[in-house]
This record gives structure tokens, C-alpha cells and sequence, in this order.
């Protein structure tokens, strides 16, 4: 029998400053709920909102493959690998933190920047740090899975150290997709924007749910359409 259990907008951490906005699926920083650990490897959901001409000051991870994927405005990231890039909607980068590095994530634009900030613990340890970034093309996810990370090669997406994948779609008002989930995995689903319809349970923006025991995951999007990202788990 298919499992689902709900985790409410409402019912995450929420951190607010002058120019931060952030709600944490998981335990994290300063908010802790010893049932709200993680889901598997998957550590971390935050969503941020930061607002223009502030950010992440440098800081530094070890062993953690670390995901952002941005939603609205742009965001400047630079890092202890040399790197430098500047995000904008729809683009997605990973640090495989590995035996150490140091970033900075700021938003160097004129309007806020709305992200996500995924964790997820890598199957190697202490390996050299590195650094990727893609940019799908938007309409590729009209409607279909788009990867965004996998631990395998799919076109424009960043690769994981870690036996997970993740997806995104968007869909019309009314629209219908399913995902099949392969045996003994389990999924987390988050919603970006909008509401969907998960086995009975409404799922509204800010909203997420673990699924296991199921095969066929499908999802119908309400009247104002929905934009949803999927975690696929060992």
C-alpha cells in the first residue's frame, strides 16, 4: 500500500531578517525537530528568499553535495575552486564540498532572488572539492521531468556523488503527469508554486510529502497550475 505523509507550509523552520527570508524543510541551523531529520540521504530543503545586494558570506562545507536551484532573480557565486557564476531562473549548480571548500552565494542583482538550497550526503567522502552549473532549457519542463541532478549522465543537468536524482516539472491548470519510482526507492515531493493533487492529498505551494511503498506517482495540478520538484531516494 502507498505511503504519504504530509509536511505543511506552515510547519517548517522559518528564519526572518531585514534581507532574508527562510523556511527549512529540516532541521537546520537554529531550528530543530528531532522528527524532522531528513528523508534518506536527502538532508536539506531550504527555501530562501534574499533580498538585493545581500547574501551567504564566504563560509566553508565539507562532505556534502550541495544543490541550489534558482527560481526567480540571480544569484553570484564564487568559491574557494575559482569559480564564479551568475544564476538566473531556472538554473541549477552543485558543490561536491568533498574534503573542504569555501563559498559565497549573493544576490549582486537589483531584485530578490528566490532559491533552493538542497543537501544531500554523498556515497564518497573526502574527495576533491568541484564545482557545476547548468541551465536547462525552461520549456523542456512544460509538462514533462526535467532533471535537474543525477548520478548518472542526463543531458543539462549537474551530476551527484550519491544514489539520488532530481526533477522538476510545470504544469497547466488541470494538467496530469505521473512518475514511476523504481522498487525500494522512495521520493520527497516539493511544491515550488501553485497546488497539485497527490493521492487524495492537496499539496500547496511551500508544501512537501515523502512517498514510499508506491510505484506510479501522478499528480494533477489545480486550476492555477503547479510547479513542483522531485527527489528520487535510495
Amino acid at each position: 500500500m502507498m505511503s504519504i505523509r504530509v509536511r505543511k507550509n506552515e510547519e517548517r523552520g522559518k528564519a526572518k531578517y531585514d534581507w532574508l527570508e527562510s523556511y527549512h524543510t529540516f532541521s537546520f541551523d537554529t531550528y530543530y525537530d528531532e522528527k524532522e531529520m531528513g528523508f534518506g540521504e536527502l538532508r536539506v530543503i531550504n527555501e530562501d528568499i534574499v533580498q538585493s545586494g545581500r547574501g551567504f558570506g564566504e563560509h566553508g562545507h565539507k562532505n556534502m553535495e550541495i544543490i541550489t536551484y534558482v527560481v526567480d532573480g540571480e544569484l553570484t557565486h564564487r568559491d574557494s575552486t575559482g569559480a564564479k557564476h551568475v544564476m538566473g531562473p531556472g538554473g541549477v549548480q552543485k558543490m561536491s564540498a568533498g574534503r573542504g571548500i569555501h563559498h559565497s552565494e549573493m544576490n549582486e542583482g537589483s531584485v530578490p532572488v528566490h532559491l533552493f538550497q538542497v543537501w544531500i550526503v554523498p556515497n564518497k567522502q573526502n574527495v576533491e572539492p568541484a564545482y557545476e552549473e547548468r541551465k536547462p532549457d525552461p520549456k523542456a519542463r512544460k509538462g514533462n521531468w526535467q532533471i535537474l541532478a543525477s548520478n548518472h549522465s542526463a543531458p543539462d543537468s549537474v551530476s551527484l556523488l550519491a544514489d539520488a536524482e532530481i526533477l522538476t516539472t510545470v504544469l497547466d491548470p488541470g494538467q496530469t503527469i505521473e512518475y514511476h519510482l523504481a522498487t525500494d526507492r522512495r521520493a520527497w515531493l516539493q511544491v515550488i508554486r501553485g497546488e497539485v493533487k497527490v493521492e487524495g492529498e492537496n499539496l500547496r505551494q511551500g508544501d512537501g510529502a515523502r512517498l514510499w511503498n508506491v510505484e506510479d506517482i501522478k499528480l494533477v495540478a489545480s486550476f492555477d497550475g503547479a510547479e513542483v520538484i522531485l527527489f528520487d531516494l535510495a
